[in-house]
């Protein structure tokens, strides 16, 4: 979608832009079920130019901060959920995992390294719990309105999806009952899974 007005009393064209990219996670070694003592490693990286889903042209994004964030959910059978990300260690070597500890629970901000001009990060996340978890990722969207990007146009970025493994497969099995008990007036289908860069797992001893 992209408009072009003018609207000062020069003439001068006045142009809009709007945008809709897809952001890329790997999990590895992709697996359903892990032991306490493994290491489970997530990377993201971020090219200077991002394909525009919405016009299917790539775009020069720079060095733009999409601001990711993180949810680690542990599902508790018969019970609920909780925020899990205090379940973990974690390994930085690329970027920072930072968690935020709040009171009623805990998220995690993905500061991401700048490597050749693309951004990176890459952690390992070392379980100290058994249980079914779900990791995911979000952005938050006031940050996505009149952004700079390096060209002559005033941009919103409409939407961001993320997705883990290109979306094959992320063992929504393991959690689709959960979601469908415990939020169950969110319609919640395994593709809205995969676009919020969804995987789930079991952890075992």
């Amino acid at each position: 979608l992209q408009a072009c007005t003018s609207c000062d009393p020069n003439g001068a064209a006045k142009c809009k832009k709007e945008y809709t990219f897809e952001l890329s996670f790997t999990l590895s070694p992709a697996l359903d079920t892990f032991r306490l003592q493994d290491t489970i490693w997530i990377e993201s990286i971020i090219e200077p130019k991002l394909l525009d889903l919405t016009s299917g042209d790539s775009i020069f994004i720079d060095t733009f901060d999409f601001r990711v964030n993180s949810n680690i959910i542990k599902f508790i059978p018969n019970v609920g959920w909780e925020t899990a990300e205090h379940q973990f260690y974690y390994v930085d070597k690329a970027g920072q995992f930072k968690i935020f500890n709040y009171s009623f629970g805990s998220e995690a901000l993905l500061l991401y390294a700048h490597e050749s001009n693309k951004q990176k990060i890459r952690f390992g996340m070392i379980p100290k719990e058994v249980g079914v978890f779900d990791i995911s990722f979000y952005l938050l969207s006031d940050n996505l309105r009149d952004v700079n990007f390096p060209e002559d146009c005033h941009v919103d970025i409409v939407d961001v999806t993320r997705r883990m493994n290109t979306g094959v497969d992320n063992n929504f099995y393991l959690v689709k009952d959960f979601y469908s008990k415990f939020f169950p007036d969110i319609p919640f289908d395994e593709e809205d899974f995969n676009l919020t860069g969804g995987y789930a797992f079991v952890v075992i001893e």
